[in-house]
């Protein structure tokens, strides 16, 4: 007796506890997917060139897929992006600013492209990125940072005078 009446109190306790979805999968305001109209519209984005057309707007799909190709090699350098900070690098990723996808992406566009100067209006993660970029590839780049209303003063402390913050 006693046993069915834990268990029944404990059965009481998940239906109390239990969250109910205010929406169900696949409504506009629902964070979860409808998983059939996933499996519907879900296209590898390597193995199938999905004919999106937006008037005015050349997506350049396929120079995308190439680009992503390219940066292949550049994964090896993921574990450049330490989760917390690190003495000898000023980015980290376990910030709410700049993801590490972001600081990947900068990662292997700064490589390609080789600017000269970068510009940015704003300072804080991205540019520590951008720094830490330059020295371990030996990038040439003058870098130039723009921010009268630096929120963070440990990235302040982190950016070297020369830079221009």
């Amino acid at each position: 007796m006693l046993s069915h009446l834990k268990n029944a109190m404990l059965a009481v306790k998940n239906v109390m506890l239990a969250k109910r979805l205010s929406y169900v999968p696949g409504h506009f305001y629902s964070p979860i997917c409808n998983p059939a109209e996933l499996r519907h519209r879900y296209r590898d984005p390597l193995t199938t060139l999905a004919n999106i057309e937006l008037p005015g707007i050349d997506l350049n799909v396929r120079g995308q897929i190439e680009r992503l190709k390219r940066w292949g090699p550049f994964l090896a350098d993921l574990q450049r992006f330490s989760k917390i900070p690190q003495p000898d690098r000023r980015y980290y990723s376990d910030n709410s600013q700049y993801a590490s996808g972001d600081a990947f992406s900068l990662y292997c566009f700064m490589p390609e492209l080789r600017p000269r100067r970068i510009i940015e209006i704003g300072s804080g993660f991205s540019s520590a990125c951008m720094l830490d970029t330059a020295d371990s590839l030996d990038l040439d780049i003058d870098f130039t940072f723009i921010d009268p209303f630096s929120r963070n003063p440990s990235m302040k402390a982190a950016l070297p005078r020369s830079v221009g913050l």
